[in-house]
């Protein structure tokens, strides 16, 4: 009656599933995912360090990445040949100001195994924030801001026009920041002086 039961069935038919499972488990590559490098708002660099092909060679390994978080080799992916040495890729065609998401996969016989999910922030465009003028006087002033670049070489300008009474003028005048080009992705104060304006404009 025991043997007939269906629980009973059902319970060894997943005993043997999961042994299998553990089975094929043993049998996957061990590996780990490189640190990611050079990030551009384009592109980076990571990688993966097999560190046991558990006797099965290698037949497949690069990294994938993806929006989401673990991301799989049904994602995007590059493909960096075969054995168990450590290798490098360049993860192209990525978006600007955006969280993605990398690891590492190695695939056997047995099939494929994924290192640890790292995540990375691509450079983008440049975060910009206007501050009041400083230092007015008849004919001058300083012209005020924050920047961050981004990590990007960035140019900084600033924009003004004038009103003479008349209304605001159509043509905006340009005057380079005195920190221009700035680099880096911190905030930093950016300035510009401003001579020869009109007396009560």
């Amino acid at each position: 009656k025991i043997l007939n039961n269906p629980l009973f069935l059902f319970a060894v038919m997943m005993a043997a599933l999961s042994a299998f499972s553990s089975c094929e488990d043993e049998n996957l590559p061990q590996l780990t995912t490189l640190e990611v490098t050079n990030i551009t708002a384009k592109s980076a660099e990571s990688g993966g360090n097999i560190t046991d092909d558990n006797g099965r060679a290698i037949i497949a390994r690069g990294v994938c990445w993806s929006l989401e978080r673990n991301p799989t080799i049904d994602d995007k992916r590059t493909t960096d040949g075969v054995g168990n040495e450590s290798f490098t890729s360049t993860l192209f065609g990525l978006n600007g100001s955006k969280i993605y998401y990398v690891r590492a996969y190695a695939t056997n016989s047995a099939g494929t195994r994924y290192g640890e999910d790292m995540t990375f922030s691509t450079w983008g465009e440049p975060i910009v924030s206007s501050r009041y003028a400083t230092n007015i006087t008849k004919t001058g002033a300083t012209l005020n801001g924050t920047v961050n670049a981004n990590g990007l070489p960035t140019t900084v300008t600033f924009e003004y026009q004038y009103d003479d009474g008349r209304g605001w003028k159509e043509v905006s005048q340009t005057v380079t920041a005195v920190q221009s080009p700035l680099t880096g992705n911190t905030e930093t104060e950016v300035s510009a002086t401003l001579t020869g304006l009109a007396d009560g404009t």
